[in-house]
């Protein structure tokens, strides 16, 4: 092993493997920008629950050709995530429930971010 492998394989070691983006992947909810299709803030939900639920039904009812995931916040309330649970078991969809710590919880934070899990849109 060289110098350079050696404190490259080291590093990992003690920082982790580094990640493309982290801030941007802290954002929505694990992902990428360009595999989001919609993003909706704590905020939105606070000020228009139905609408939503509506917008989230919509999107995932429409897009037929991309097979799409829920990434769920785990910062939102219990009855909003039953309810976008249900929306997912009626349309097939996957969900994810995040509860990890690191993905912020503040009115502009994204409380659900539908998208592909394997190609950008």
């Amino acid at each position: 092993m060289t110098n350079d492998n050696l404190q490259e394989h080291l590093n990992n070691g003690l920082y982790g493997t580094p990640q493309l983006h982290p801030d941007e992947q802290r954002k929505y909810l694990g992902t990428f920008r360009e595999r989001v299709s919609l993003a909706i803030t704590f905020k939105e939900f606070s000020n228009n629950q139905n609408a939503c639920l509506t917008a989230i039904k919509q999107e995932i009812s429409s897009n037929t050709e991309e097979k799409l995931s829920i990434k769920i916040n785990g910062q939102l309330s219990s009855d909003i995530i039953d309810k976008i649970i249900q929306i997912s078991k009626e349309n097939n969809t996957k969900f994810e429930y995040l509860a990890d710590t690191s993905f912020s919880h503040d009115d502009d934070a994204n409380a659900i971010v539908i998208c592909s899990s394997k190609s950008a849109l």
